[in-house]
This record gives C-alpha cells, sequence and structure tokens, in this order.
C-alpha cells in the first residue's frame, strides 16, 4: 500500500504540472481547467486554491446526495484535493510563474506536451483504483441515482464548466481560456486515455501496484 500512495503522490504531482504547462500555453485548457482558471482570474483567488475550493464543494455534494449512506472514505478526497491544488499553485506561480513565451507554435507544443503529462497522470491514478476524484465520483453517483450513463452526467458538467467560463469571461472582460486548445483536448483525451491505460497495466501488475 505504501507503494502505491506514493505511486499517486507521483502522479498528482505530474498530474499538476500537466494542468499548470497547458495553462502557460495559453492555447485553450480543459472545460473544468477553463472554469478553474476563469474564477481564478475573476476572484483573485490562487489557481490551485480554486481547484480546491470546487473539489471540496463536490465532496459535499457527494455527502448531501448519499445522505446516511455516506461513509468516511469520502473524505479520502480531501488530501487528494489539497496536493494537487498546492502543487499547481507550485508550479504555476513558483517554477514557472516568469514563463512568458510569445511563439505560437512553441505554446502549442507545450500544450501537447502538457496534454500527455496530464493523461498518463490520471491513467496512473485510475488504475490505482485508490481514491476517486471528487468531480468523478460525483457525476458516477449520480448517474446511478438518476438512471443515467456516467458518460452523459460527466458531459453534462463539462458544458456548465463551460457556461460559466466563457458567462465569466464575457462579463469581466477576462482573458479566453475557452480557445483551439479546448477542442484538441476534448478530442484527443480519450483515445490518449485509452493508449496509457493499456500501455501501463502490465508494468503496474509486474510492480504489484495493481
Amino acid at each position: 500500500m505504501i507503494k502505491k500512495y506514493l505511486t499517486l503522490f507521483l502522479a498528482l504531482i505530474l498530474a499538476a504540472l500537466g494542468i499548470s504547462l497547458t495553462m502557460k500555453a495559453a492555447v485553450g485548457v480543459s472545460a473544468f481547467d477553463s472554469v478553474t482558471q476563469t474564477l481564478s482570474l475573476a476572484s483573485g483567488i490562487r489557481v490551485g486554491d480554486m481547484l480546491m475550493i470546487i473539489y471540496i464543494l463536490f465532496i459535499g455534494l457527494q455527502f448531501l446526495l448519499l445522505k446516511k449512506e455516506a461513509d468516511w472514505t469520502i473524505l479520502l478526497q480531501l488530501p487528494l484535493t489539497i496536493i494537487l491544488g498546492q502543487f499547481i499553485n507550485l508550479f504555476f506561480y513558483g517554477f514557472l510563474g516568469n514563463l512568458s513565451i510569445d511563439f505560437y507554435f512553441v505554446n502549442v507544443l507545450i500544450f501537447l506536451v502538457a496534454q500527455v503529462l496530464v493523461t498518463f497522470s490520471i491513467a496512473m491514478i485510475l488504475l490505482l483504483d485508490l481514491i476517486s476524484m471528487p468531480i468523478e465520483r460525483f457525476s458516477l453517483l449520480l448517474a446511478e441515482r438518476k438512471g443515467n450513463s456516467f458518460g452523459r452526467v460527466r458531459q453534462s458538467f463539462d458544458i456548465l464548466f463551460l457556461l460559466v467560463s466563457l458567462t465569466l469571461t464575457l462579463i469581466f472582460k477576462l482573458p479566453f481560456t475557452i480557445r483551439e486548445g479546448t477542442i484538441v483536448s476534448a478530442l484527443i483525451f480519450g483515445p490518449m486515455m485509452a493508449f496509457f491505460l493499456k500501455k501501463l497495466e502490465k508494468p503496474f501488475q509486474k510492480l504489484d501496484l495493481i
């Protein structure tokens, strides 16, 4: 279990680095990262802290949905939330704080590298199957309660995130976080995830991680 949790910790660091690089590339981010970054720009709250606030909201929604069926294991999502949020702050405002590239194709390259990092790290987290991400867990629970598919519920949240981000951007005249990269991310995430899940399965089995 120690080995599994250390691997999970590494996956969260890689995810934080990938998310930070995606935002620094400034060619568009995923739906969730878009609402996180836009709310951060509108409020002045650091983007990693805003991610933590949203994740904690979804942890709370799980308790509200499950009511008496809820158990303490839901709280295991809190350390995951804190680690991911604080490492995003560390990378975005610290190590990458002064990174500013004016060459579009270099930004695109950084974006693509970041997408690989994010997808690879999420594949690690999924294979370890130790702790669920708050939004994904709530979407799964809601789908089960309402008799809908997980994919449809999760997609509904992405649409909501995009609408909130776009609305706030127009109201407060903020930089657009929904751009071409948002579309590219939506198109390549699924195939890349399937690729990494397949490639990581055997190495994880040999390391006794799954």
